[in-house]
């Protein structure tokens, strides 16, 4: 379920970061073609104009940027943190595991030693009937197995509950990476685009300061 809604989730971030790249292509272009018109017509006012709207639109993609990154490493922290909890978790649960596994293993194992020992006692039984010592072992021995298997019983269902548990959080850590792996990609786009809005202002300012030193030199 959670896979789905992943997938589901990338396929709606791809369709919004197309649509986002299409309309910022778009003004891109128109943003040139008026550069371009100004520079024809070396309409100094027209540049100041057109420079000044492009800074504009740049700082409000750059502020855009800037509070989607901060966004992001939130998530991103969001995860890592629930991810280092539910791993730390899971080491724990596998660790019960491991110990529950031995116990039935040692227990069922020693039922089969008993088992067995209880045999020959019945065989030594039935060949001297009078003695009391081994009538006594025999229900000793038949009642630590029932104990046993009891013992046994319970401990293959917890060992059974621990093991679903685990497994069901191994696929949740899985989930949340994969989740991980989005964010970053979300973060890394964003980071471009905010490094972008940086340079398109940094590259109009200096055709502002230009044009004021160029104006100066004419004036004087």
């Amino acid at each position: 379920m959670k896979n789905a809604i992943l997938e589901a989730l990338k396929k709606k971030r791809a369709a919004i970061l197309a649509l986002i790249k299409e309309e910022r292509a778009k003004l891109d272009k128109a943003n040139r073609d008026e550069e371009h018109a100004a520079d024809q017509d070396d309409d100094d006012d027209a540049k100041d104009k057109v420079a000044r709207k492009i800074i504009r639109q740049a700082k409000k993609r750059k502020r855009e940027a800037e509070e989607d990154i901060k966004h992001i490493k939130r998530k991103i922290t969001y995860i890592k943190t629930k991810k280092t909890t539910i791993t730390t978790k899971v080491t724990t649960i596998k660790t019960k595991i491991t110990e529950l596994k031995l116990l039935i293993d040692t227990k069922t194992s020693e039922v089969l030693e008993l088992t067995k020992t209880l045999q020959n006692k019945q065989e030594f039984l039935e060949k001297n009937p009078t003695s009391t010592v081994t009538v006594t072992e025999i229900e000793t021995i038949k009642k630590t197995i029932t104990e046993d298997e009891v013992l046994v019983k319970t401990t293959r269902k917890e060992y059974v509950t621990n093991t679903a548990e685990s497994i069901a959080i191994v696929k949740l850590i899985e989930y949340y990476e994969s989740a991980e792996k989005e964010q970053k990609k979300s973060l890394a786009t964003a980071e471009d685009e905010l490094e972008d809005a940086i340079q398109i202002i940094k590259e109009q300012e200096e055709k502002l300061k230009t044009k004021d030193k160029v104006k100066k030199v004419v004036d004087t």
